[in-house]
């Protein structure tokens, strides 16, 4: 798929020994650990899922290093806005994580244009708080590293607020689990 994700699997033929891989489009769908699809070729009968990776705009597997079920990929940006958000404020991630993605990993950061304090920069898990990681308040800017389990599907929460001036608040991602 073009700016997407696809399932690897890794599929057996016990007959000739022979194993392979087989990729399936897992953009909009959760990914089965077992090959759900039906083009498996003739003779392979057993399959396991080995990754969700994401693709690029010409349907390309992105750079990226994958451990057990986690994958690292560049430093993604999810959000860059200059609008303060005093209570948690959804973000959707779905074009940086798949929708199996269990865990979202990457930094955060709050700026001022002035003089200010950095009141509140943070990003939770949920709408509740749950989760929640703070950057230290401090003069300017302040920053922060998460690593938070999706409690709703390629969603997570920010907020970020200044004492005064105009505020830059940039979440950026750079891993998942699945």
């Amino acid at each position: 798929p073009v700016s997407g994700y696809v399932a690897i699997y890794a599929i057996y033929n016990p007959t000739t020994g022979t194993s392979a891989l087989l990729a399936y489009n897992a953009t909009s769908v959760v990914a089965a650990n077992i090959y759900p699809g039906s083009n498996m070729p003739s003779g392979y009968t057993a399959s396991a899922l080995i990754s969700v990776w994401p693709t690029n705009s010409s349907g390309q597997l992105v750079i990226g290093w994958q451990n057990d079920r986690s994958v690292w990929t560049g430093r993604n940006v999810a959000l860059n806005t200059t609008v303060a958000q005093s209570a948690w404020t959804s973000l959707s991630i779905s074009s940086l994580v798949p929708p199996n993605a269990k865990t979202v990993s990457g930094d955060f950061q709050c700026v001022s244009t002035s003089s200010s304090t950095v009141s509140q920069n943070g990003i939770s898990a949920s709408s509740t708080g749950v989760g929640s990681v703070f950057a230290g308040v401090s003069v300017v800017s302040s920053q922060g590293q998460y690593n938070l389990p999706l409690v709703t599907q390629q969603v997570i929460y920010y907020v970020g607020q200044v004492s005064s001036g105009s505020i830059s608040i940039i979440v950026f991602i750079s891993g998942y689990t699945f």
